[in-house]
């Protein structure tokens, strides 16, 4: 049993053998203490007198990181030289805490410690300071033989590429012998890259325990069996008998026939082993669904209702449901499994280890053989003494090898747990816990040297109020004291430490309701950029100044909030060019490029610095009037990628960094020099590994994805450090803000939020193991205790942030964002409200509740705690857009048509005609849309004139129920096309609102809108999937995802150079072999402005499906025609596919298919095979109360089809 704490005292406190637990608190001296540990122990002796070690190489120091290890071989090295100096004599007549120190240790013995000192000198390179794998490579090196270790092992820097390929082993052994369950997997939009991100999880830390684990075998059967019962008591006429005695509500799936169709429908499906079908009639026809469809309200309806329970097909899909639950836990459980023991094999058949499988290993010998152990002896003969710092950082399995290891001989180990914040890294504090009960002393150190008084004593009050301030009782909380007695810097006025800005309610529609997010952000990242501009104005130094983030991306936006103020800024990487914002915003330009008909990463691309359009660039491709601008864009993204396949990675950046006016345009920033190293950098480092390695353009990406994510600590990647990094605002994660001190820190986010996903596999600690839940029974119950331990880890985060600062922290707080998100959640109002001293069991819960009840009562509650220290604390509002008196005039970007900035950057329409290019629908119909707006004006002015009293034209409301008033332009164009590219037209609704939920995020909507949005999308994805094709009679719904091709790129070579297309040759196909329809349109294709084509033909179709033989093209349109079903009815659209010249293009979408098809498919015949083009006009599906609109299909004749492929040539 461990004593109490007691402060540590480095020439006084005892050394004695045994487990010694150090409480270094934040800015307490701890690398000081370390050293002068080191030192000490050379003069410890024995009660026989004899030194308990041999020399500087009988003491091992371990820490985390590489950084860390160098650090404290410079510190120990320049104590051993001020050591020698002081007990040789040297400095005699001098004096400082350092010195008197020195003397204490000798106490009388100055010539035998001198000549220790200079011995351990001359043996510096014998000093052992590690890393954990460093240290453990280094024992299975050196003790082989004790160890049992494998000779000859190579060590793997990365074990993803071994994961990745044990898991398409499995995928294979799983899924191709079992169609039904491959079909499933399909369904449920599995892959193996998803379940590696499960496997990564589980194997965060050691030993964790799967729970549930079930044998796909079983469940498998298990299923057979309920999915047959099933069947069995299938009767469409007695349900419909039983289901009329129930009034439903609406949307019932019993309420109508066309239900119970669609039920049958299933149930054959099913008999044919469709598991998708089982899951679908599970989903409908359990007890919970239906009762949750029947109508409760009268006595009656409620006993009606509560019958259903005693069905006995409810009762079968009941059953049924959880069958295929526990099938899908079932093969997680194997997938996880089977891959571990999958990776273990390869490891061991390549004789490959990673880092985790070396303390793996040496945990494992250890824990056999025992502190007696061959090894352990071998080990400690070695090695006589050991310290471990920042222990806190370790896991169960690094304190079991140091406490077997250093059995009987001092150990001390260093850390705080108040600062434990990487459990995503494994760390794990509970193995500080472990050792603080196990440690035979326990000390603190109680100084604080960073900060001034102020600033410390506003931490000490803050996480004083709460009676367990990091949520473990186990972690308490002991002010400090300060020992930084130094005057605030010029500029810095004002005694307070801790300056909160606070964000009140939103009152702006008469409520009182918490800030929405992006706008709470988005003013404090102003507010605190205003500020450090004044203080900068005032000479403080900007490289003192720094502000902490929780997200990278944060990190992002505030250099640019920065940037308007004329402030340089640096994201801090700690020396780690992958995790520059240059290297990140080039992936994400590199990502777009690799999928150019992505609209997502297109835009996610276009709006970096690297590509360079402005913000009214992107409003404007938001519009309606951008579409062509768009289109334009997407093809020059596609013509990267196809240069970036042919002439690789170094050519395509060179090209990127020239079109984009890179050099050039990132000169004109504070910090050009910066960006521009980082990138030329990245550039090396790509070509390197894609040159090395024969990398594809997707290898490349995924060795870029792995790269950033590998810890920098074993990637060695070093930035290129620059002296003018120094002279700008650090802007770094909390994560690695860690170990640093600034002058002034700034938190603008502490407040955020990422609470535990509800149903999402967990890991959590539960009587002294891990357990990885990924859907037992108590899932629910082990997901509040993971919300638990992620607040409690937030609050350590806290922690961290208010104590970088040497004089002052401003950090911001208020009723920001709803629920689950909300900062009432946050670990900040946790500490704020005292969460632990909640009347219940659940004190998050409790202060979540009582904030979110009373929104008006934050800032009375903070105002409080600033008025009872008003010397150490101070409070403004955040509440306005503030303005920023810049330091400089800050650098403005070049407009888009400018000639450094010009978007796209490819020759114009007429060049490109003139030549040689691969031509696309859009360019084809360049200048179509101006001229239609020109006649459409004149027409509207003549009817005006001629009928001044006509009934104006009905508009569309604004009403987000209704999907006819969902935003026109090139940016909800593409989300919706994004939802249908992803959907399963097969699936159910709730998947399709999974997908059109994430999909509208793009758009900003508010809260209640964005529900409101992604409901009314669904209704309007379930009436177009599930209506009729006009004249086909099926619907896309009956078209399973495995007969679909979405977004199908097409490349049609057109006429030779010598044998031009042209618009009259197109235009006499129509005439010729289009009917009277032909003949008209044929005039409009005559107006088209381009002139001669030779090259290629390139595009995308939205879908290309095959239906009981026949192939189909689809495409989605969003156009806004008005709020009068009428204009979607097919009549009608007949003029709007001509006007827009979607007639041309589905006439070339169907050459496209009908040449693909004639290389493919056996004996292929156009009127055999070709099922013809339709067009959805999404808009006309938003009424359910209107049948037979939104769609426009047409079979063009096989002459025509053929004629046209001739024209276009070959």
């Amino acid at each position: 049993m461990s004593r109490a704490a007691g402060p540590f005292d480095v020439a006084r406190s005892p050394f004695p053998p045994g487990i010694s637990l150090i409480e270094a608190s934040a800015g307490t001296g701890k690398t000081f203490n370390i050293a002068m540990s080191v030192v000490r122990l050379l003069l410890e002796q024995d009660a026989a007198g004899q030194p308990i070690v041999s020399g500087l190489g009988g003491i091992l120091v371990v820490t985390f990181t590489n950084a860390a290890t160098e650090e404290l071989v410079t510190r120990v090295r320049r104590m051993l030289q001020l050591a020698h100096e002081v007990w040789s004599g040297a400095l005699y007549a001098k004096s400082n805490s350092e010195i008197e120190i020195l003397r204490e240790l000798a106490n009388g013995r100055e010539p035998w410690a001198a000549t220790r000192a200079q011995e351990a000198l001359r043996a510096l390179d014998a000093l052992a300071v590690f890393t954990i794998h460093g240290f453990c490579k280094r024992v299975l090196d050196e003790f082989a033989l004790e160890s049992g270790a494998p000779f000859s092992m190579e060590l793997l820097d990365d074990p993803t590429p071994l994961i990745e390929e044990a898991m398409f082993d499995w995928w294979r052994r799983t899924f191709y012998i079992d169609p039904a369950l491959a079909a499933w997997a399909v369904h449920r939009q599995w892959s193996p890259l998803s379940f590696v991100q499960d496997y990564a999880m589980w194997r965060r830390w050691p030993d964790a325990v799967l729970d549930p684990m079930i044998r796909l075998s079983e469940a498998r059967s298990v299923l057979t069996t309920v999915a047959k019962r099933m069947l069995d008591v299938w009767s469409p006429d007695s349900l419909r008998g039983t289901a009329a005695a129930v009034k439903w509500n609406k949307g019932a799936v019993l309420a109508t026939e066309d239900g119970l169709a669609s039920l049958d429908a299933l149930i054959q499906e099913a008999r044919a082993g469709s598991l998708a079908a089982m899951q679908g009639l599970a989903g409908a026809l359990n007890i919970d669904a239906l009762q949750a469809k029947a109508n409760k309200v009268g006595k009656q309806n409620r006993a009606t209702a509560d019958g259903i329970a005693d069905w006995p097909i409810a009762v079968a899909a009941t059953a049924l449901a959880a069958a295929i639950q526990q099938l899908v836990l079932a093969v997680r459980a194997d997938c996880l499994q089977d891959v571990d023991d999958r990776v273990r094999t390869l490891k061991r058949e390549r004789s490959l280890m990673g880092f985790d499988d070396l303390l793996g290993q040496l945990h494992a010998v250890l824990a056999a053989q025992g502190s007696e152990g061959l090894l352990a002896r071998a080990i400690r003969q070695q090695f006589q003494a050991a310290l471990i710092d920042e222990f806190q950082d370790t896991d169960s399995h690094q304190f079991h090898v140091f406490r077997i290891a250093f059995a009987g001989q001092p150990l001390f180990l260093i850390g705080d747990p108040k600062q434990a914040i990487y459990a995503f890294r494994g760390a794990d504090v509970r193995a500080y816990l472990e050792a603080a009960r196990q440690a035979s002393h326990r000390y603190s150190l109680e100084f604080n040297f960073r900060s001034t008084p102020p600033m410390v004593q506003a931490v000490n009050a803050l996480f004083s109020r709460s009676t367990a301030p990091f949520v473990e009782p186990e972690i308490a909380f002991h002010p400090a004291t300060a020992r930084n007695f130094d005057p605030n810097p010029k500029g810095v006025a004002g005694s307070h430490g801790l300056h909160w800005l606070f964000v009140p309610p939103d009152t702006r529609n008469g409520n009182s309701v918490p800030t929405p997010i992006g706008q709470a952000r988005t003013l404090l990242f102003r507010a605190c950029a205003s500020r450090i501009a004044s203080y900068i104005k005032q000479e403080v130094p900007p490289g003192r100044i720094a502000v902490l983030v929780r997200k990278g991306f944060e990190g992002v936006e505030m250099v640019q909030v920065l940037a308007e103020a004329g402030v340089r800024s640096v994201v801090s990487g700690l020396g780690d060019v992958m995790q520059s914002l240059e290297m990140a915003e080039l992936q994400r330009v590199l990502e777009a490029i690799a999928v150019p008909r992505d609209p997502s990463r297109v835009r996610a691309a276009l709006a970096t610095t690297l590509w360079g359009a402005t913000h009214e660039d992107l409003v404007r491709l938001a519009s309606p009037e951008g579409e062509r601008e768009w289109e334009e864009i997407l093809t020059e993204v596609a013509s990267l990628r196809e240069l970036w396949a042919t002439q690789g990675t170094l050519q395509l950046l060179e090209r990127l960094f020239e079109s984009r006016a890179v050099v050039s345009r990132y000169l004109t920033y504070t910090d050009g020099d910066r960006r521009l190293t980082n990138l030329r950098h990245a550039q090396e480092l790509l070509h390197g590994a894609a040159e090395q390695d024969a990398l594809s353009i997707e290898g490349t990406l995924r060795w870029l994805d792995a790269a950033r994510r590998e810890p920098a600590e074993t990637r060695g990647v070093r930035e290129l450090r620059l002296e003018s990094d120094d002279d700008a605002v650090q802007i770094v994660t909390v994560h690695r803000s860690k170990g640093l001190e600034y002058d002034l820190v700034f938190c603008p986010t502490l407040w955020g939020v990422r609470r535990v996903e509800p149903d999402a596999p967990v890991l959590v600690h539960e009587q002294g193991r891990v357990v990885y839940d990924h859907g037992s029974p108590r899932l629910a119950e082990r997901t509040a205790q993971a919300e638990r331990e992620r607040l409690a880890e937030d609050c350590r985060l806290v922690y961290v942030a208010l104590t970088r600062a040497r004089f002052r922290t401003y950090v911001a707080w208020g009723p920001i964002g709803n629920a689950p998100n909300g900062s009432e959640q946050s670990a900040l109002s946790w500490l704020l409200f005292d969460g632990a001293a909640a009347p219940d069991r659940d004190g998050p819960a409790a202060v979540a509740d009582q904030l979110r009840a009373a929104p008006d009562a934050w800032q009375g509650m903070l105002r409080s705690l600033v008025d009872a220290h008003p010397s150490l604390m101070a409070l403004d509002m955040v509440d306005t857009w503030q303005p920023i008196a810049p330091v400089a005039a800050a650098p403005q970007a070049p407009p888009l048509t400018g000639h450094a900035r010009q978007l796209p950057s490819v020759p114009s329409l007429r060049e490109r005609f003139s030549t040689f290019s691969i031509a696309s629908f859009t360019s084809l119909t360049a200048g179509v849309y101006e001229s239609l707006r020109a006649e459409m004006s004149e027409q509207v002015a003549r009817d005006r004139d001629a009928q001044p009293d006509a009934t104006p034209v009905t508009t569309v409301t604004n009403d987000p129920h209704d999907f006819r008033t969902f935003p026109a332009g090139a940016v909800p164009g593409t989300v919706l096309h994004a939802i249908f590219e992803h959907a399963h037209f097969d699936g159910s609704p709730a998947a399709w609102q999974e997908i059109a939920d994430r999909e509208l995020l793009v758009l900003g909507f508010d809260e209640d809108e964005h529900e409101l949005r992604t409901a009314s999308t669904v209704r309007m994805m379930q009436r177009l999937l599930q209506a009729p094709l006009p004249g086909l009679g099926f619907a896309l719904a009956a078209v399973p995802a495995s007969r679909t091709r979405r977004e199908w790129q097409f490349l049609l070579p057109l006429a030779s150079a010598d044998h031009v297309m042209t618009r009259q040759a197109l235009a006499a196909v129509f005439a010729q072999h289009g009917g009277a329809h032909g003949a008209a349109y044929a005039d409009q294709l005559r107006r088209l402005s381009f002139n001669r084509l030779h090259g290629y033909l390139t595009g995308f179709v939205d879908l290309l499906f095959e239906h009981e033989g026949r192939w189909y093209v689809v495409d989605w349109k969003s156009n806004q025609l008005g709020a009068d079903n009428g204009a979607y009815k097919s009549s009608a659209l007949q003029t709007v596919m001509d006007d827009h010249h979607y007639t041309l293009q589905y006439h070339l979408y169907l050459v496209a298919a009908h040449r693909f098809l004639a290389q493919r498919v056996p004996d292929y015949d156009y009127d055999t095979h070709i099922g013809g083009a339709a067009y959805a006009f999404l808009r006309g599906f938003a009424d359910a109360s209107v049948d037979g609109t939104g769609w426009f299909v047409h079979r063009p004749p096989a002459a025509l089809i053929r004629a046209l492929s001739a024209a276009l040539g070959a």
